[in-house]
């Protein structure tokens, strides 16, 4: 229920927005689930049910969120585009190892590279797809047909308005338990393989 009033607050936020402002969008690691709302025609049970599964489903990070921003009203560049008209400064705590933006809370504010067919065979590839709700299924038919438009892509306009920096990362966070550890007095060893 809150990350539902979460996604409506943001809604509001957005509409205030006028073209020419300046949007500064923070970001952090978890926003997909904090203010996740479903895209039109998707019930909040379905895409319930879908965050729910496709974190236990044994898939990367990476490939979790680009199934997860397919259905979620803020993810794949859809926060642009709400702020189209604005120059969006984003700003983001990153809890995915490389800090890549598309990754990072569903990447609301960034375009999507992936098509609904990539989507459609990362399913396909999980136990998921035998149960996966209709609706669902039916969305990722649409846009494949062409009956519904894809996810914002990298050549949207929109995107020439977004500036994003990393300002904090996993890495920041594990080289600052490290230096903290040896003034304790510990040997530490950092691995930077994720």
């Amino acid at each position: 229920v809150r990350t539902r009033a979460a996604s409506l607050a943001l809604g509001q936020a957005v509409r205030s927005v006028q073209r020419g402002d300046e949007a500064w969008v923070l970001l952090s690691g978890g926003a997909t689930s904090l203010v996740a709302a479903p895209i039109d025609g998707i019930g909040v049970d379905d895409l319930e049910w879908l965050f729910a599964h496709v974190v236990r489903s044994g898939l990367d990070i990476h490939a979790t969120n680009r199934i997860r921003k397919r259905f979620a009203r803020w993810g794949a560049g859809r926060l642009a585009v709400a702020l189209d008209g604005a120059a969006i400064r984003l700003f983001v705590v990153s809890d995915v190892v490389g800090d890549d933006l598309l990754a990072i809370g569903s990447g609301p504010c960034v375009p999507d590279p992936s098509t609904a067919a990539e989507v459609r065979a990362a399913l396909e590839g999980t136990p998921l797809w035998a149960d996966l709700p209709a609706a669902l299924r039916t969305h990722l038919a649409q846009v494949e047909s062409g009956k519904l438009p894809e996810t914002p892509k990298p050549e949207a306009p929109v995107f020439d308005s977004v500036t994003g920096t990393v300002i904090s990362s996993n890495r920041t966070a594990v080289l600052g338990a490290a230096r903290q550890a040896e003034d304790l007095g510990f040997e530490t060893v950092v691995n930077s393989k994720p």
